[in-house]
This record gives structure tokens, C-alpha cells and sequence, in this order.
């Protein structure tokens, strides 16, 4: 499950006892990693959790976020990408948990990673500014993606829709799915951007080289 509702609810007991119960069946069933999940906010109430109460437990196995696998295998030649496949310019947008949350919480923020894979997929890559840390929110951050909030998402969005703008880009790749449904439902649309949007993952599953 992607969603940590948990967390989000302020509820620390259940999330101590929802990460505890994978712990339990990763154990039971012989795992030796956990891939954590494409969301921003469960990625991090898993390693939330991990810090606060599982520390010792959470040794026993590798604990990896997408960015983790991804440029392990492309850069150990486990997966081979074309970027001819994706021509046009394209553009990141650093999703707020995986950059300045996670490098607070854990001193580790997931930008370069995110680039390595971006730019092993697309020959044009525009940034857009500011980036990385200091980058804008998609405007559905903190709930408002959950909750009935749909003008403040319009309304907050409107500095995201005017970063795509600048860069030209034709393509928005990012790798939280909050950010990408924000951006692919509300900005694209209420803004009138002409532009896809993929996740980081959907874009390496289209490059892949399978010659």
C-alpha cells in the first residue's frame, strides 16, 4: 500500500505497529530487502518508523528506495535504456519528501540519483529553477492531495505550472505519484500546459533496450 495513513493521521502507535507487521512477515518469509514504494510520504513513514523504533531490526535487510535500484541496475548493465525513445525536451520536478524532507530527516536527499536515471533515458533535459532542495512543491503537498482542497491545489500549483512553462519542456518526469497526479490532473489541466507527464520508473520501463 502506498498511502501511510498512519502518518498522516498523526497516529504514531499504528504506524510503530503497521511497520512492525512487514518487518514480521519480511522475517517469516526470508527477505533480504524491502523496496519502498514510488510514494514520498510512505517511503519516508517506513524510514521514519525504521529510525524510531526499529533500528536494530531494520539491519537484517537492504532497504531500498526506487532511485536505489534503478541506478544500481543501469549503472551495473542489469537493465540497458535507449534515449532515443523519448526525444523531446524534458524537465524534473523533485518531489518535496524525496529532497529536503529526506535530506533533514536522514541526511539524504534523492536529487543526483533521480538525474543519473533521468539523463541515461533523454537527450535534452531543462531544468527548472530553483531545483533540488529549494524546488516548489506541486501545490498537493501536506494532504491537499487527499483532501477536498481543490482550488488551494489550483492555486498553489500556479508557481509549478509557471516552472514547466519557462523550460519548454513537452515532457515532466518525476517520482512521487502525489506530485504526478497533482501535475498530470490539476496544474497540466488548469493551467493548460501541453505537456505528458510520466513517473521515473514508467520512464525507464519505456526506454528499456530489450534487443
Amino acid at each position: 500500500d502506498g498511502v501511510q495513513w498512519a502518518l498522516y493521521t498523526g497516529d504514531d502507535e499504528a504506524l510503530r505497529i503497521g511497520v512492525g507487521r512487514v518487518l514480521h512477515i519480511m522475517d517469516r518469509l526470508g527477505c533480504e530487502a524491502l523496496l519502498l514504494p514510488e510514494c514520498g510520504h510512505a517511503a519516508y513513514a517506513f524510514r521514519l518508523a525504521f529510525q524510531k523504533w526499529y533500528a536494530q531490526e531494520s539491519k537484517r535487510f537492504q532497504v531500498l528506495t526506487p532511485f536505489d535500484l534503478l541506478t544500481d541496475y543501469m549503472r551495473h548493465g542489469r537493465i540497458r535504456v535507449r534515449k532515443d525513445r523519448f526525444p523531446m525536451t524534458v524537465t524534473y520536478h523533485d518531489p518535496c519528501h524525496f529532497t529536503r524532507k529526506w535530506l533533514r530527516a536522514f541526511g539524504k536527499a534523492y536529487d543526483e540519483e533521480a538525474r543519473e536515471i533521468l539523463h541515461g533515458c533523454c537527450p535534452d533535459v531543462v531544468e527548472m529553477f530553483p531545483n533540488r532542495e529549494e524546488a516548489f512543491c506541486c501545490g498537493a503537498g501536506g494532504g491537499l492531495a487527499a483532501l477536498p482542497f481543490h482550488e488551494e491545489r489550483v492555486f498553489f500549483g500556479r508557481y509549478k505550472a509557471r516552472q514547466i512553462q519557462r523550460t519548454g519542456a513537452a515532457l515532466v518526469v518525476t517520482a512521487c505519484h502525489n506530485c504526478r497526479d497533482q501535475i498530470l490532473k490539476s496544474v497540466r489541466k488548469e493551467y493548460g500546459l501541453a505537456v505528458d507527464v510520466k513517473l521515473l520508473w514508467e520512464l525507464v520501463a519505456e526506454a528499456l533496450d530489450m534487443e
